[in-house]
């Protein structure tokens, strides 16, 4: 864990984004600010959520297509930063469900682990959903060169 004295530094940085960046690319850096490694930018753990719900989706609510889904809102409570070398599991489960303004409104909780099944990450996130609208051909296609860009095995053009 981040020890006080170094966040202290981090926050009094005239710089603090090049300190964040330096923290997910260079491991002497974490270090520096009391990490054992390389952390991953909040914004990665998008990808695990993404993920996630997919499967929720495919294999629980499979009434509905990605392209009939809307996220209207997300949070994310960080519980601890990503490390290098985390193993994770993640657990999602639906938290309310209902009809409103001719779409289905539903909330998605879900709860990152590491390894040792202590909290990483909780996510909500409130989906519009609707069976009744169309899915455009090779929709997915798409969204996964979006999503995926960059990560190891992402999807081919």
């Amino acid at each position: 864990m981040c020890t006080r004295s170094a966040r202290r530094r981090w926050k009094s940085s005239p710089r603090p984004y090049t300190i964040f960046t330096r923290l997910t690319t260079d491991t002497e850096a974490a270090r520096d600010l009391g990490y054992d490694s390389i952390i991953a930018p909040p914004t990665f753990m998008s990808l695990i959520a993404f993920v996630a719900q997919r499967r929720l989706f495919e294999e629980t609510l499979s009434c509905y297509s990605m392209p009939q889904i809307l996220q209207v809102d997300q949070k994310f409570t960080f519980h601890r930063p990503l490390h290098a070398g985390d193993r994770l599991s993640c657990e999602v489960s639906v938290v309310s469900a209902r009809r409103a303004v001719g779409a289905d409104l539903i909330v998605v909780e879900n709860d990152i682990f590491d390894q040792r099944d202590q909290p990483i990450l909780t996510a909500m996130t409130t989906l519009a959903a609707s069976a009744e609208v169309s899915t455009p051909e090779n929709f997915m296609h798409y969204v996964e060169q979006i999503m995926m860009a960059g990560t190891v095995g992402s999807p081919t053009p």
